[in-house]
């Protein structure tokens, strides 16, 4: 097996060698859609929405913070306290391969979510749209790649497969039966470089973490990784046009359309996903 050599001496070197531990985990595609360049949803309050618009930015959440509290389950188990870091530290260098990626993988993964489908879905309607509120960026997943791809991240993409077992090889894309209602695309980064800071720094922040939690506490790497990291895209490339729920007052698409229109030239419709299939029977 081959080593790759990490220097840990401090953040700096640390982060000298962040290409090279990137390289050894990989980056990698998650499964891929059966039909190329499928339509992608984003179903988002109509604040969220304008918080993207306004912002530019794309949110990766860190994995921890999705309502599915066993997301990434067949990872979550392996090593949530970062006890291997002693021994990272120690041997300054790591191995490249499947059981490090497995115990490092669910600290560092941040991952951005989209319905995959060729249309809308009923259900995500009535998640998002308890207040009727709620709308839907449509989009591809070619454009994804290329607004994302424009900004140098190393980042994976792929659909989530649904249903788990011991044969998982990439829990970031995989979540339970329960959810296979979602049909999720997504995209996928792994924090390496946050990661490599903290093992840096690892014996000073258990030494503080101490102090205030009990000599034997260990602190889990969920704690110090960030929440979330936004990506900077440029939304005319991405937003192919935005649906309005389909149960809102005019007003509201009306309030819609002024606010997308202020950030993205893309078409805003209000979902007809409700209405009557048989009204246009014989006409």
């Amino acid at each position: 097996m081959e080593k790759i050599e990490i220097s840990l001496g401090d953040a700096d070197d640390a982060s000298i060698e962040v290409e090279k531990l990137q390289t050894a985990y990989g980056v990698e595609n998650g499964p891929q859609p059966e039909k190329e360049n499928p339509t992608i949803w984003r179903y988002r309050t109509f604040e969220q929405l304008a918080e993207f618009l306004s912002s530019t930015k794309l949110w990766f959440s860190h994995v921890s913070g999705f309502d599915d509290p066993y997301e990434a389950i067949s990872i979550k188990e392996s090593n949530l306290t970062f006890s291997l870091v002693d021994q990272l530290s120690g041997e300054d260098q790591i191995h490249s391969n499947e059981t490090y990626n497995r115990e490092y993988g669910y600290g560092v993964s941040y991952a951005n979510c989209w319905h995959m489908n060729e249309g809308e879905s009923a259900a995500l309607w009535n998640q998002y749209g308890g207040e009727q509120n709620a709308v839907a960026i449509k989009s591809t997943s070619e454009r994804l790649h290329e607004v994302l791809g424009a900004e140098g991240y190393r980042i994976g993409f792929g659909k989530v497969k649904y249903g788990l077992n011991d044969e998982v090889e990439k829990p970031v894309f995989h979540k339970r039966n329960d959810f296979k209602y979602e049909n999720e695309y997504r995209a996928v980064i792994f924090n390496y470089p946050h990661f490599m800071s903290i093992a840096a720094s690892w014996e000073d922040i258990k030494e503080e973490y101490r102090k205030y939690n009990g000599i034997h506490s260990e602190p889990s790497i969920v704690d110090l990784m960030p929440k979330g990291e936004g990506i900077e895209v440029d939304l005319d490339k991405l937003i192919e046009a935005v649906y309005v729920d389909p149960t809102a007052k005019n007003r509201f698409v009306k309030a819609v359309r002024d606010v997308v229109s202020k950030f993205v030239d893309c078409p805003v419709k209000q979902s007809s996903i409700f209405d009557d299939p048989l009204s246009e029977v014989g006409e």
